[in-house]
């Protein structure tokens, strides 16, 4: 027996699940520029220290913020997968159309709800790696201690990357892998029914 097909009310229940999904990912995205927007401000309103360095404060207060933002970028991520897995579902059992043609669709380059979330995450990550130099620039600071910068610098570099790759690349993309799974579920159902004839 091959899997079964969802009844009108899984439909429903499935279609109701990737909405949920859709909309938690958009919170995040509006959690994130919340959140930078508070570090930030706390960024901002730490007093010069009285020499002429931009101190480890601004790096770490930055490299906090780099973290959390690639935190909420990587749960986002996560839904992703999970509506992968359920879109991935509807498809193999042929219980939706819209799913059949979104994925045909998504074979060629398109534009799409991750590479907006994307980009903004990436804005974001790109405008908190700056603050600490356009505050070292601003008030005539040293970007001293040049340890700091330089890790703060490959955190920012390692943000990036990670970001492109996994919003507009390939990296970490579970959708073949729950393809695979649903096809062998289907396959392994469809043997035993053979044998059992």
């Amino acid at each position: 027996m091959t899997l079964k097909k969802p009844n009108d009310e899984d439909k429903r229940k499935l279609h109701n699940e990737i909405n949920q999904i859709v909309n938690q990912r958009f919170l995040l995205s509006t959690l994130a520029v919340t959140i930078f927007a508070v570090i930030v401000a706390w960024i901002m309103r730490e007093p010069s220290t009285t020499s002429c360095e931009l101190g480890w404060f601004r790096y770490f207060a930055s490299i906090v913020l780099l973290i959390v933002l690639f935190g909420l970028f990587c749960l986002m991520h996560r839904l992703r997968a999970m509506l992968r897995i359920i879109s991935s579902y509807l498809i193999e059992t042929k219980s939706s159309g819209w799913e059949i043609d979104w994925k045909k669709y998504r074979e060629k380059p398109y534009n799409s709800y991750t590479k907006a979330q994307t980009l903004l995450f990436l804005v974001l990550g790109i405008l908190a790696i700056s603050v600490p130099f356009t505050i070292a620039f601003a008030y005539h600071l040293s970007l001293a201690p040049y340890s700091g910068a330089i890790v703060f610098g490959l955190i920012g570099v390692a943000y990036i990357i990670f970001l492109c790759e996994m919003g507009f690349g390939k990296w970490f993309d579970s959708e073949a892998n729950a393809e695979r799974r649903w096809q062998e579920l289907n396959k392994i159902k469809k043997r035993t029914q053979k044998k059992r004839r």
